[in-house]
């Protein structure tokens, strides 16, 4: 019984080292949230933006905003920002006709308002689709919008 019991102090202080040092190793690591962000000019001239932002432990939180609001430390905004809420992602294929924008492939949650008068459609692919979108898209009439992290953009 005595052994028992001193096998699971020992398990207990190591968990509770284990912790410790993590803990501390967190203090030491820069979590903060990093940033891309793009734009897209549409046919009536108003610029158009994808902002990415990459956040968590092991950078596993990642969503892209499609806002009229430029300033890429504004957070996404449900209410009058599209997300492209499935992230991993270091770009996006698209095509602007008239007033729509066509994403490829791209999982969208719609805002309450958006501000400009934009149809968004979403174009759902299977793997074979994408291979080929990513081997000719610019044959397609398509343009790729690189969102890559690069840790240029901080924001308090």
């Amino acid at each position: 019984m005595v052994q028992a019991s001193a096998k699971w102090l020992v398990l207990l202080l190591k968990c509770l080292l284990l912790g410790a040092t993590l803990i501390a190793a967190s203090s030491c690591m820069d979590l903060s949230p990093d940033y891309a962000i793009a734009s897209v000019k549409l046919p009536n001239g108003n610029p158009l933006y994808f902002k990415r932002q990459v956040w968590g432990l092991t950078g596993d939180k990642d969503l892209i905003a499609i806002s009229a609001n430029g300033n890429p430390c504004t957070e996404y905004s449900p209410a009058t920002d599209y997300c492209i809420c499935d992230g991993f992602r270091d770009y996006i294929y698209y095509k602007v006709e008239a007033d729509t924008l066509h994403l490829y492939p791209s999982i969208l949650k719609e805002p309450e308002r958006f501000p400009f008068n934009l149809k968004v459609v979403n174009h759902d692919q299977d793997l074979i689709q994408t291979k080929q979108l990513e081997e000719k898209y610019q044959k397609m009439g398509f343009a790729k919008l690189d969102l890559k992290i690069d840790g240029s953009i901080k924001c308090q």
